[in-house]
C-alpha cells in the first residue's frame, strides 16, 4: 500500500485509492488506477482500476469509496454511510441478475467481493470496454450512415432487456454504450433501477392513451 501523504495540507487517499499491486479474491491482479480520462465510473464514489486474470484477460475494476460520508461536510454520516452502502448492495445484487438472466446487451459483471487494505474496500469487476459512444460518436463521418443507427439499436435493444425484468435505466446518455473491438460488439452500462411495485415492462407494451 502506498504511504499517505505526510504534508497536513494534503488529505489523505482513501483505501479504496490504494490497490494497485493487490491479488482480488485471488484472481485479479490490480495493475493501476485508470486515468482520469479513462474512469468511466462517473462517480466521487468510486475508483477505476485496470485488472488482469489468470489468463491475462484485463477487465475493469470499480472500488468503492465510502470515505466521503466521513467528511466534515456531512451533519449525518451515518446516514450518508447507509446511503451509500445501500447503493453498492443494490447495484451488485442489480449487476448480478443481469447475468442470470443472461442479458447479451448488458455489461457483465465478473466478479466482486472485498479487500482489505487494511481498511474493507468493496468492490465490482465488469468486463473493460475499448471506447464508449462518446468515442463511437467521435470518429463518425459525415456520410457514415450506419454506426449511429447502430449506436441506437444497441442501446434500444439493452434498455429491451432491461425492462423485460422490470429495470428501468435513469441515465441513458452518450457515454453509457460500451463498444468492443471488432466494430459490432456494443453493450450498455449505467445507472439502472428496479422501482417498486412497477408492472414489468417490454417494448411490446402498449403506450397509454391520453386522456381527453
Amino acid at each position: 500500500m502506498r504511504p499517505h501523504p505526510s504534508s497536513p495540507s494534503e488529505p489523505a487517499e482513501s483505501a479504496a485509492a490504494n490497490l494497485t499491486g493487490l491479488l482480488l479474491n485471488e484472481r485479479w491482479e490490480v495493475l493501476g488506477r485508470l486515468p482520469a480520462s479513462e474512469d468511466r465510473t462517473d462517480s466521487v464514489f468510486s475508483v477505476g482500476y485496470v485488472v488482469r486474470d489468470r489468463d491475462g484477460h484485463l477487465a475493469f475494476c470499480k472500488a468503492m469509496d465510502f470515505t466521503s460520508a466521513m467528511g466534515p461536510e456531512v451533519d449525518n454520516p451515518e446516514e450518508e454511510l447507509k446511503r451509500l452502502a445501500d447503493a453498492y448492495i443494490f447495484e451488485r445484487d442489480l449487476v448480478r441478475l443481469c447475468g442470470d438472466r443472461r442479458m447479451s446487451r448488458v455489461v457483465r459483471c465478473l466478479d466482486d467481493g472485498r479487500v482489505r487494505v487494511p481498511e474493507l474496500v468493496s468492490f465490482l469487476v465488469f468486463e473493460k470496454a475499448d471506447v464508449d459512444g462518446r468515442d463511437v460518436v467521435d470518429e463518425i463521418d459525415l456520410t457514415d450512415c450506419l454506426t449511429a443507427p447502430r449506436l441506437g439499436h444497441a442501446c434500444a435493444a439493452a434498455l429491451a432487456q432491461l425492462h423485460g425484468c422490470n429495470i428501468a435505466h435513469q441515465n441513458t446518455k452518450a457515454a453509457t454504450p460500451l463498444a468492443w473491438q471488432p466494430p459490432g460488439t456494443l453493450k450498455f452500462t449505467g445507472n439502472p433501477r428496479q422501482p417498486p411495485r412497477a408492472p414489468p415492462l417490454t417494448l411490446d407494451t402498449p403506450l397509454p392513451q391520453p386522456t381527453t
